[in-house]
């Protein structure tokens, strides 16, 4: 059985194995601690804005015992339905509290049937916090302590990833969550940096409030640049593309805010089509898109059908055409 940790407000996913304790099979604890210690700077703050918040998680059954027979009584050992378990609300914010309790009502309503709109009130104003979900219908409490003092205890063990060994990191899921935690802007100004190309884009984009709510439009205007960068300080790069590796700085000219991507080598002229190679689908899938919105590295796709990627179909990169003309909101 494992458990997803999605904890946003640090950027934080991680998935556990319950059984092994471990979140990965071929990375170590002590290598994500590394990883953690990367985006909670001490000590004090891993524990209290990581570890603390996972210290007391407990499922739907135990948690609200009155409702038990009306959720689990059907249930068997080849079911694999899962339930709901309840995490501190600090962990998500108010619009994903909000998508959280529209899902609780979907499969409790519509797909399982199990609860009334006034069970499921009742279930929902009673509740501590936010769900999240087992792979399972496993109905025991999920103890958790004993994995969370191996991760405080490894804390003062470790430094965080440098640069170079984030480079070196063999498992590219994990690579990319290194990557997040390391501060990009001041690794490429070390390591030393030369503009090859530049290119601007005047955008137009859908504004919302924090609750999720439609406030109209906003223009601005985004700088798109390729860099060569110097690799010759990385040790897993050196030799490739002659020392040099290729970055994409995004930066909008009213905030000054930036955002930097690494990019393959054959995009380092198109600042356009860099960006939006950065963004691959099914083949099958671009017909069907309406819009893009962009959070950093994260898209959310809105299709005018739901559609399943075909696994004969190759995944492709947008053009810098598609891209933009999907574009409707970025952050």
């Amino acid at each position: 059985m494992s458990i997803l940790i999605n904890y946003n407000n640090y950027n934080v996913e991680l998935e556990l194995n319950v059984e092994t304790g471990k979140f990965y099979d071929n990375v170590s604890n002590e290598d994500v601690v590394r990883y953690l210690k990367g985006i909670f700077t001490n000590k004090e703050r891993f524990n209290n804005r990581f570890i603390s918040k996972f210290r007391n998680v407990k499922n739907a059954k135990s948690f609200f015992p009155k409702f038990a027979d009306k959720f689990f009584d059907y249930l068997n050992e080849d079911t694999y339905y899962p339930f709901v378990c309840w995490v501190d609300k600090s962990l998500m914010n108010e619009e994903e509290i909000v998508e959280h309790h529209a899902e609780l009502n979907r499969l409790y309503l519509e797909e399982l049937a199990v609860m009334t709109p006034e069970q499921r009130k009742e279930l929902v104003d009673s509740c501590g916090g936010v769900p999240i979900t087992f792979e399972r219908n496993d109905c025991s409490i999920f103890a958790c302590d004993e994995v969370l003092d191996e991760l405080l205890n490894i804390y003062d063990k470790v430094k965080e990833f440098s640069y170079a060994e984030a480079f070196a990191i063999p498992n590219e899921v994990f690579q990319a969550k290194v990557f997040g935690s390391i501060d990009i802007v001041e690794m490429i100004k070390e390591l030393g940096h030369e503009r090859i190309a530049t290119a601007g884009k005047h955008l137009r984009h859908k504004q919302f409030s924090k609750e999720g709510e439609f406030e109209g439009y906003v223009e601005y205007d985004v700088i798109y640049e390729t860099h060569k960068v110097d690799s010759t300080k990385l040790p897993s790069l050196e030799g490739d593309n002659d020392g040099d590796v290729y970055a994409l700085r995004c930066w909008c000219t009213t905030t000054d805010k930036e955002h930097w991507l690494w990019i393959e080598d054959e995009y380092k002229d198109d600042p356009l089509e860099a960006v939006a190679q950065t963004f691959r689908v099914h083949k099958n899938v671009i017909p069907h898109i309406t819009e893009i919105k962009r959070q950093g590295d994260m898209l959310l796709v809105e299709l005018d059908k739901e559609i399943k990627p075909s696994s004969t179909d190759e995944i492709v990169p947008l053009t810098a055409e598609q891209y933009f003309g999907f574009l409707t909101a970025q952050s």
